[in-house]
């Protein structure tokens, strides 16, 4: 018998759709489509002339599917070649399951709800509703497309008491099915911040705390790839830049790594500041720096609140450092440290004097092993960027570990976090205080080489404890 050619599979909602092209045979009495997987086979009977057909009811699986003519006497043609696979669409299937929610993020500040967009696919999204109960009791629905133009969004009067649900409509690549994916019920509760910012305020405030989201004022001091989570403080009335960076001569200003997240920036202070009547914000300025681009106006971005430029802080007066007369550094590796390098060069509190190891090419990690040769109260270090030429920029510190020991034999983290941030600014001056004093006769700091040039080296000016 005349076979059927130009087999094609398309995986639709929950059934598969077959296509073929019969050749001229006056013995064709019907057609026999056949699906196999690897437990099972489903035999479909459909009339001598069709040549598409829809198959429903089959289980989630991915099915070998061919197709023959079909005699009288029960005869089939032959199928060599003429197979094509296809598995269904169903609930379960990990192309539904990780369809797009169309929200990165979202954030519940009292009756309200911000939500961070998605881009919106015209191909595959067609309906997205969010479904909740206003502070009136009053069920509603929201049709997420304005929202998604927008970007960032800020949904008003939302009882965040009650469910609030997504549904969404779409279709997955392949299926021409308009398919109704399943409901998402929006989490409650939850602090998701970014890596970087979660870090700053470990660094400063240590854990992060239900009592510490609810101060009115935070500072942030350093490099972010965005100023987002600010959100998470709903009841923040201060916002403070750079407030405890104590700069060198520098115009080199801390930034949001994420440009695109400039925008994004500003519609969060916006947001604050509407929602708590009035959000300051104060820029510490080193030179004609600002710190992030924090501007009243920039491009197309405004913010709406109060901006004050600050000269940048100014080091503490009253800060009693110890005195370090007979002090060592021990460092490994050994025989990275040039000839001419004495220890008390880490304690003249003069940055111009400083450590700089060997240059290498690959990053080196090193503990400098400070032995003040008698137990000695400490409260914090005062650490130091080395004050160099522009070929020594690149290699100042980005971080710096510190470990405390009485005998030398059992360390300890003193501050919130093992890692702690240094501004990459040539003789910036970091107050790094410790969770509480510590009576100690060992202190270690690990530091590692950064990259620049196809060269890996580090610099210290100096390290003084207080």
């Amino acid at each position: 018998m005349a076979r059927c050619t130009d087999v094609k599979v398309e995986s639709g909602w929950e059934c598969l759709r077959v296509f073929w092209k019969n050749a001229l045979d006056p013995n064709r009495e019907k057609i026999l489509v056949r699906c196999v997987s690897d437990l099972s086979a489903f035999d479909t009977i459909v009339p001598a002339d069709a040549e598409a057909c829809e198959i429903k009811g089959l289980p989630d699986a991915t099915y070998t599917v061919s197709v023959a003519a079909l005699s009288v006497a029960g005869d089939t043609s032959l199928t060599n070649n003429l197979q094509a696979t296809g598995r269904p669409y169903f609930l379960g299937h990990e192309s539904v399951q990780g369809f797009t929610t169309g929200i990165l993020k979202h954030v519940f500040i009292r009756n309200n709800l911000v939500l961070f967009m998605n881009e919106w696919d015209e191909e595959r999204m067609a309906n997205f509703t969010l479904h909740y109960t206003d502070t009136e009791g009053t069920a509603k629905e929201f049709n997420l497309r304005e929202a998604f133009d927008a970007g960032d969004y800020l949904l008003r009067d939302v009882d965040p008491s009650k469910e609030i649900v997504l549904t969404r409509q779409g279709y997955l690549e392949g299926c021409p099915d308009l398919i109704t994916f399943p409901e998402r019920t929006l989490a409650k509760g939850n602090v998701t911040m970014m890596g970087d910012f979660r870090n700053q305020l470990m660094e400063r405030y240590g854990e992060i705390t239900p009592e510490l989201l609810k101060q009115e004022m935070l500072d942030l001091d350093y490099d972010l790839a965005s100023l987002e989570d600010i959100l998470y403080f709903p009841n923040l009335k201060t916002l403070n830049l750079g407030k405890n960076r104590y700069f060198g001569s520098t115009k080199k200003v801390a930034s949001l790594t994420d440009a695109n997240k400039r925008a994004r920036m500003y519609f969060c202070a916006n947001v604050l500041n509407e929602l708590n009547e009035g959000m300051v914000v104060n820029v510490y300025r080193a030179s004609d720096m600002v710190f992030y681009n924090f501007k009243q106006n920039l491009g197309i971005y405004k913010y709406e609140g109060t901006v004050n430029e600050k000269n940048g802080s100014q080091w503490p007066a009253d800060l009693a450092l110890l005195d370090t007369e007979g002090w060592t550094v021990d460092i490994t590796p050994a025989g990275e440290t040039p000839e001419g390098f004495r220890a008390e060069m880490l304690f003249d509190d003069n940055p111009v004097t400083q450590w700089v190891p060997n240059t290498g090419q690959t990053q080196r990690s090193y503990n400098l092993t400070i032995d003040m040769q008698e137990p000695r109260t400490v409260c914090g270090l005062k650490i130091v960027q080395g004050q160099v030429t522009y070929s020594l920029q690149n290699f100042l510190l980005e971080s710096v570990i510190v470990q405390v020991s009485a005998d030398g034999q059992t360390w300890t983290y003193p501050c919130h976090m093992e890692e702690n941030t240094m501004g990459a600014v040539s003789g910036e001056k970091r107050l790094l205080n410790f969770t509480e004093k510590q009576t100690v006769r060992y202190i270690r700091l690990t530091v590692k080489d950064r990259y620049s040039n196809n060269n890996t080296d580090c610099v210290l000016g100096d390290v003084i404890p207080f």
